[in-house]
């Protein structure tokens, strides 16, 4: 089943590429919806933003998360990262090579930190249950890639910004998108999704 929708992705990533393609999908974000988690995030952590830029909670947040991305440099063969939070896997970034990984490591290093200090607020607050377990189960990791493969069948595909293709996977309990290249994924991103 796999091996077979990979194959329909790729056979839709070269139509994609041809001069044949059909015409380009727009993504778009619900902005409302940011800028509402955005203030709650604000609001858990006693700050206010005039801008309520989400890049002003990770400076504020800097003085823990720094710290941690300088103590932990990504290994020299990774190609990924797992991110859990509050005992649940939440986020997976896999990249093509192991020093792709490495110019983004500080960056999601630090913002893997600042979502464990949110939930920690949003705990703190009675938002959120705390976790009943430290640790992901050992299954979640594979649960989170069956969800992505599944999630390919008729997911969306556009433009890059640059060079390449957006692939859009979205299904039960996952999102995610992939920047794809001559065939080949360059970077891949998947999120837990609880709505």
């Amino acid at each position: 089943m796999v091996s077979s929708q990979v194959s329909e992705q790729r056979r839709r990533a070269a139509a994609f590429e041809s001069a044949a393609a059909p015409a380009a999908r727009t993504f778009a974000a619900d902005q409302g919806e940011v800028w509402a988690e955005i203030g709650r995030r604000e609001a858990r952590a006693g700050r206010q933003s005039a801008t309520s830029a989400l890049h002003e909670l990770y400076e504020a947040d800097q003085h823990d998360a720094g710290p941690l991305a300088d103590a932990f440099p990504p290994p020299d063969v990774a190609t990924g990262l797992a991110v859990a939070v509050g005992g649940r896997l939440v986020a997976l970034e896999l990249f093509d090579h192991p020093a792709t990984l490495a110019a983004s490591w500080p960056r999601l290093v630090e913002a893997a930190v600042s979502a464990h200090l949110d939930h920690r607020r949003a705990v703190a607050a009675g938002i959120a249950p705390a976790a009943a377990h430290r640790h992901p189960d050992a299954g979640a990791l594979g649960r989170m890639i069956e969800r992505a493969v599944a999630a390919l069948d008729g997911a969306p595909v556009g433009p890059s910004i640059g060079e390449g293709f957006d692939l859009r996977p979205a299904g039960p309990k996952i999102a995610g998108s992939a920047l794809v290249r001559e065939g080949r994924v360059i970077h891949a991103e998947l999120f837990r999704v609880t709505a």
